[in-house]
């Protein structure tokens, strides 16, 4: 599964192209994609015979279908802190991913599911290697039980309670 606002390149096109390498070895997979497309040069990447694509939905259907999902793949440049990796994270899924932006903080528990990038702070979406990709796709699932126990023992700690607390510590200047 991947959620989001469909708007640039480098947040679906990797994706689709790793997952094109696993279609050419398997066909039992599907790749649910909620969100709207608002860049027509990804149009032509969700008519993939593997890709469902939901345009919209709302909280409680995102969450449904993030629980009954085995693997969240998620492609940004740079990413600050995506609710999208959040919302996965706190429903026990392994994340599958580039180490770009907030990445390697977010997903420290299964960081090996994290495609390496460059060594650069800021990276370019041209330092993107969906061959990467696709190897953390196909480690993930060869290795799905010990990715997911781990993802499922972190579901709690992104709780909105627990955040809130530590940006008022960040916030009022306490150490």
């Amino acid at each position: 599964i991947t959620t989001g606002n469909f708007r640039d390149l480098s947040m679906f096109e990797p994706i689709v192209l790793a997952l094109d390498l696993l279609w050419k070895k398997r066909k039992d997979f599907e790749l649910v994609c909620i969100g709207p497309i608002t860049n027509d040069k990804l149009s032509s990447f969700f008519r993939r015979p593997y890709i469902r694509h939901i345009p919209s939905a709302n909280l409680e259907e995102i969450a449904e279908a993030l629980r009954s999902s085995q693997i969240f793949l998620f492609s940004h440049v740079n990413p600050p802190c995506p609710n999208s990796v959040i919302e996965a994270i706190s429903t026990g899924l392994p994340v599958v991913s580039y180490d770009t932006g907030c990445m390697a903080e977010l997903c420290f528990f299964n960081r090996d599911l994290l495609a390496h990038v460059s060594e650069e702070v800021l990276q370019k979406y041209s330092d993107f290697d969906f061959n990467r990709l696709y190897e953390k796709i196909e480690g993930c699932i060869k290795n799905y039980d010990e990715y997911r126990k781990k993802s499922f023992f972190h579901t709690s700690i992104y709780t909105r309670g627990k955040m809130v607390k530590k940006y008022v510590k960040v916030f009022s200047n306490q150490q």
